[in-house]
């Protein structure tokens, strides 16, 4: 078994021990639809504490939900949620994208 393979086992088993829940998220839109929660985010903050995102490899690249005014320039705006965020592929095979004028979490 590779070691990503073992790496998703083992993020299960403790889940369903824990009540927590593994999201996976494949593209940029799940993604933020899956974390995002803050101030003038709108995303649908479908994690709870302690649950943890598998993240896909691939770039996920802030537009369009990047936010573009001056005080709040953030792809993703967190609130009070606490969770793991794994890539699933290689070291660096995850990048997360802020298109170099946002930041990437709040």
């Amino acid at each position: 078994m590779s070691t990503l393979g073992l790496l998703v086992v083992c993020l299960v088993a403790l889940s369903s021990l824990v009540g927590a829940t593994v999201h996976y998220a494949n593209d940029h839109p799940v993604l933020w639809n899956l974390i995002s929660n803050g101030c003038c985010t709108y995303g649908n903050n479908n994690i709870d504490n302690g649950d943890s995102v598998v993240a896909a490899e691939g770039t996920f690249s802030g537009e369009p939900y990047a936010l573009t005014s001056t005080a709040h320039n953030t792809v993703y705006s967190l609130n009070n949620i606490f969770f793991s965020l794994i890539c699933s592929g290689a070291p660096h095979s995850c990048i997360l994208d802020a298109l170099n004028s946002h930041w990437i979490m709040y």
